[in-house]
């Protein structure tokens, strides 16, 4: 039996697993020097050196977030807010279909012979479905502002605020 041509050796962390290394024609050693010389671009400007960039690689070396600067925090609670809206919209959403559905047994020709008490059910189930319909309405307001817009704090907190009292509203008996 031969012995392989690839280099191998056992794994540090399970000396049972066997690491292999695959050497590429492409690898190759760029002197400093000569690294630097590469990146200085025509304009004079040195751009940002990046060991981790490829030899070939002519672009901008850095990277930045667009816009108005916000922090990694206001985007993380951005996403949470939104997440709270979207379950909250999404629940307000089967609570519309639930009622609709209510008011479809309620009246002809599921309820044959609807008396006064299926009647005055019904119109308090419309006065009910006409609430949610607003507040399902401002929901999506308020969804479409966060997705398609960059908020700062107080523009998040003005959302807040605005969901805050839809969900008293909705609450209210």
């Amino acid at each position: 039996m031969q012995p392989s041509l690839i280099p191998a050796r056992p794994w540090k962390y399970n000396s049972a697993v066997t690491e292999y290394f695959v050497e590429l024609e492409e690898t190759s050693k760029i002197k400093r020097s000569d690294l630097d010389k590469y990146l200085h671009d025509s304009s004079g400007q040195e751009m940002a050196l990046d060991p981790g960039v490829a030899s070939g690689f002519t672009g901008d070396l850095k990277l930045e977030l667009q816009g108005s600067g916000e922090t990694p925090k206001a985007d993380a609670e951005t996403a949470k807010v939104l997440d709270e809206v979207k379950y909250y919209t999404n629940a307000i959403e089967a609570k519309i279909n639930s009622i609709s559905k209510m008011q479809c047994n309620l009246r002809l020709p599921y309820n044959p012979k609807p008396d006064s008490s299926s009647t005055e059910l019904d119109n308090e189930l419309d006065g009910i479905l006409a609430q949610l319909n607003v507040a399902y309405g401002s929901l999506a307001s308020i969804l479409t502002k966060l997705d398609m817009q960059r908020l700062d704090d107080s523009g998040l907190n003005s959302l807040k605020l605005e969901f805050a009292k839809i969900r008293e509203d909705v609450a209210k008996p």
